[in-house]
């Protein structure tokens, strides 16, 4: 996820030219609804790189 605003109930997501090819999302308009989930082992590398760059950056 690359930016969340709860105020808003609005979202951006990065995705990989690959998941735009399998799937219909290159068809959303703003405004459509999406039901999508994170898988947790990407949750958790991009949590562990997150935090491993900010030991870095102290």
């Amino acid at each position: 996820m690359h930016h969340a605003d709860r105020e808003n109930s609005t979202l951006a997501l990065n995705l990989i030219p690959e998941t735009l090819r399998l799937t219909t999302l290159q068809y959303l308009k703003p405004g459509d609804l999406v039901n999508y989930k994170v898988e947790q082992s990407t949750r958790a590398i991009v949590e562990t790189f997150l935090n491993t760059l900010g030991a870095l950056q102290y």
